[in-house]
């Protein structure tokens, strides 16, 4: 056997192991998506995702509670600013119907009754 008859051996043996390594991997991915589809693929790393958002959400919250309070806080009165106002301006609207308009008092109500209105808008 000539030298070139050899290589040509070793490169078809070389090909068909390489191309039996393929198909093996093919078969693998191919039972593998019949076991568990796209979908439940996505799903199941989305949920991962959002325990571990979860979970580190936790541990900031543990950590730096009054942080997370003044959040808490910040978005209730976000929430409830019209109402908060409403009271507001009835309580200066009621202090100023019981006390005679002067002095400071008088200006703050207004000032009030005028931050009331512009939040309406």
């Amino acid at each position: 056997m000539s030298d070139i008859d050899r290589r040509l051996q070793e490169d078809k043996a070389m090909r068909d192991a390489a191309k039996r390594i393929v198909d093996a991997d093919i078969n693998l991915l191919r039972g593998d998506t019949r076991e568990r589809s796209i979908g439940k693929r996505a799903a199941e790393g989305v949920t991962a995702t959002s325990r571990t958002a979860a979970d580190r959400a936790l541990a900031y919250g543990k950590s730096n509670p009054l942080v997370v309070g003044g959040g808490i806080v910040a978005s209730l009165l976000f929430l409830f600013r019209h109402t908060i106002l409403d009271m507001l301006g009835d309580l200066w609207s009621r202090a100023k119907d019981e006390d005679a308009p002067s002095g400071p008092d008088h200006k703050l109500g207004e000032l009030a009754e005028r931050v009331r209105r512009s939040w309406r808008t």
